[in-house]
């Protein structure tokens, strides 16, 4: 169950409960439009919207296969984010379909202008559950538990969760009773089972082949990696050449030459191709139009095809990076084969890695399996070692999981002698893939008072987000101790949010505060002040925070802004909770402390103030 299967629910979904609405929709497969103007035919000049634009009521949008669309039209993200800004928001609900890793910032950014950030909403495919995992295997006609405790004990796990992959776990696990152990091993089974299936009614029709599974397979990764380099959307069955679309590569073009498989050499030509079109590897797009059935399919047989026929290094980077660019990045249509490439040719790794490895960090083929996980690790702690770059795109440090992890990381958070760049990478991917063995080497860090105070800082703020409450409370001694070199704050704004509320009492807390040390620097500390602190407070805590705010002597025009909207929040507090025993009196205190400075009592709030110093005095 995938992303354009979900989409298609929601379209049912709509239709059968607005049966009665005199609401409408319109359904867009965006991969089959090769040009800006059909889709502009078929979309904004087609009857139900024009009768949209013209009426008073609602219109359901569905945009399918975005990430497909912009492998055909270009500038798809742009045609699309101009258009919807001429369109009235009110009556519309547009719901878009798109593989994570090609969504267009530049759609993103126009649809928040067009709606409003607050409007737009990202959903992301949820991992598949056990159970669901366990039905599509009994619906498989296999074991459900059994089959469930291979995946488990073969690691692949990783693989079950996704639809697409899960189907060929499934039919890998049917053909041959085991499971390959890798991403690039079950693409292969995967494609080669496909490969060995016809279409429904070539089936029915008795019509088999000449060719083996194997010789299909041949030729369908060189259609794969003509479609893929050559930005080719579908391959043209038509008889006349001159009708084939910009987008599409005629079935001629591919008809020529000769392929290697069972160890035999074989001629190919349109014959061979239409047989291999016929297989569960493809899917039609229209008259006379045959696509891949997933483009994850084309996407691995082309990477297969290159490393099959020895294709050289140099000719490969020619192929899936710009040829205008300097720093020769990679093409981003290609993004997943270069990805393919890298798992299967070192050399083409260890080029990304250097050049682009957030490329490989967001993949979900670079990331797919543990081996290829621990390899990613390995190249980009020895990249920000080696080569003194700075780390970038730490949201997808998360995809590096895997069961060596610790191993890997703790050599780099502990030892001081590395450089401080690599010690952070290190720290943040424990954090990112909540790495509980690694708790003591961060707190043996945070304590550590000869080691780097920025590296100290990480390791106090990662157990502030996956420490276990004994790690977090032996962070305490920090708070105590005046730390010298600590002259931003940070080391303490850390520690204390990684204690408060839990590990720290509020009349503890409020003992520790003092007013920030460095002028103008928004960090941990400020931020703890001026918003964080109070978002945990108790009632019963208000009573030391008053007491703290009373002690504050200077009038508010020299305090520190954190410290100023702190003793606001506590106000508010406390006017919120008049009812605690003993919270009238402390308030009455706080009032007269300020009043002596002639403050307001809440900085720009005069109707709150008028509140406060009623309910002071009625104290």
């Amino acid at each position: 169950m995938g992303k354009s299967i979900i989409l298609s629910e929601q379209e049912s979904i709509w239709k059968s409960s607005h049966h009665d609405s005199n609401e409408k929709y319109l359904f867009i497969n965006l991969r089959s439009y090769q040009t800006d103007s059909r889709l502009a035919a078929h979309l904004f000049e087609s009857p139900t919207f024009k009768e949209w634009l013209a009426g008073t009521h609602t219109l359901h949008l569905f945009l399918d296969s975005l990430d497909e669309g912009l492998l055909s039209i270009k500038v798809l993200a742009a045609c699309l984010t101009d258009e919807f800004k001429k369109l009235p928001p009110e009556r519309l609900y547009l719901r878009i379909a798109c593989r994570t890793v090609e969504w267009p910032d530049l759609l993103e950014n126009g649809l928040a202008d067009w709606l409003g950030k607050e409007v737009v909403q990202h959903y992301v495919l949820a991992p598949l559950r056990k159970n669901d995992v366990e039905e599509a295997a009994r619906v498989s006609g296999l074991d459900a538990k059994f089959f469930l405790n291979q995946v488990e004990s073969s690691a692949v796990v990783s693989f079950a969760i996704k639809p697409v992959t899960l189907n060929f776990l499934l039919s890998v696990y049917r053909q041959q009773g085991s499971l390959p152990s890798s991403q690039s091993a079950l693409y292969l089974e995967g494609c080669r089972l496909l490969a060995a299936e016809t279409s429904e009614s070539r089936g029915a029709a008795g019509y088999k082949g000449e060719l083996t599974a194997e010789q299909r397979l041949a030729v369908a990764a060189r259609i794969a990696a003509t479609m893929i380099f050559g930005n080719r959307n579908a391959v043209y069955l038509g008889a006349n050449p001159a009708e084939t679309p910009n987008e599409d590569v005629e079935i001629q073009e591919l008809s020529t030459g000769t392929e290697l498989a069972d160890d035999v050499r074989f001629k190919v030509g349109e014959k061979e191709i239409r047989e291999t079109l016929g297989t569960g590897l493809f899917s039609t797009r229209g008259p006379n139009r045959i696509g891949w059935g997933h483009q994850t399919y084309a996407e691995f047989l082309a990477a297969w095809y290159l490393k099959k026929h020895d294709v050289s290094i140099y000719q490969i980077k020619s192929l899936i990076t710009h040829p205008d660019d300097p720093n020769r990045k990679i093409i981003p249509q290609l993004g997943e084969t270069a990805a393919w490439l890298a798992g299967m040719i070192p050399e083409i790794f260890q080029a990304i890695v250097r050049t682009e490895p957030d490329l490989l960090l967001r993949s979900e083929v670079a990331t797919g399996d543990f081996p290829r996980r621990a390899a990613l690790v390995e190249a980009l702690l020895q990249l920000y070692e080696n080569e003194h770059v700075f780390d970038r795109d730490r949201e997808h440090y998360k995809n590096l999981s895997h069961p060596g992890l610790a191993n890997q990381l703790r050599p780099y958070i502990i030892d001081k002698a590395k450089w401080v760049i690599v010690r952070r990478v290190a720290i943040d991917i424990a954090e990112s893939c909540n790495i509980q063995s690694l708790n003591d080497a961060l707190l043996s860090v945070a304590l550590d008072t000869s080691d780097n105070q920025q590296i100290r800082v990480q390791a106090a703020c990662a157990i502030g987000r996956i420490g276990d409450d004994e790690t977090r409370k032996n962070l305490k001694p920090l708070v105590l101790a005046d730390v010298a070199d600590d002259l931003q704050d940070e080391l303490k704004g850390s520690v204390l949010r990684a204690l408060w509320p839990s590990h720290i009492t509020a009349r503890e807390l409020f003992s520790f505060l003092t007013p920030p040390r460095s002028k103008g620097f928004v960090g941990f500390y400020r931020l703890f002040l001026s918003s964080e602190l109070v978002e945990h407070l108790s009632p019963q805590d208000v009573i030391p925070a008053l007491e703290f705010a009373t002690r504050l002597r200077q009038p508010r025009h020299e305090m520190d802004l954190s410290l100023e909207s702190l003793i606001d929040a506590v106000a508010m507090k406390a006017w919120e909770n008049m009812n605690v025993p003993g919270v009238t009196e402390a308030l009455a205190k706080f009032v007269a402390s300020r009043l002596k400075h002639h403050d307001n009592l809440i900085k720009g709030r005069l109707g709150k103030t008028d509140h406060l110093i009623f309910s002071a005095r009625s104290g």
